[in-house]
């Protein structure tokens, strides 16, 4: 088990990286557009949401 946790780890934080990229891109898409809906500002929070909870879920399945 010891052997798996690094690589999980790091393949966590690469998808994190990856989801947080994702989301910069959305909010600066938006504001070149020059607009900021709450439309999109909820899927925003819900993108963030999914990310933190498949996080959670990967932490307690690696302890």
């Amino acid at each position: 088990m010891t052997l798996y946790n690094p690589i999980c780890l790091s393949l966590l934080k690469l998808l994190y990286v990856i989801c947080l990229m994702h989301l910069i891109g959305i909010v600066r898409m938006s504001n070149n557009m020059g607009y900021l809906e709450k439309n999109n500002l909820f899927w925003l929070f819900v993108e963030i949401d999914s990310l933190f909870l498949v996080i959670w879920q990967n932490t307690q399945f690696i302890s």
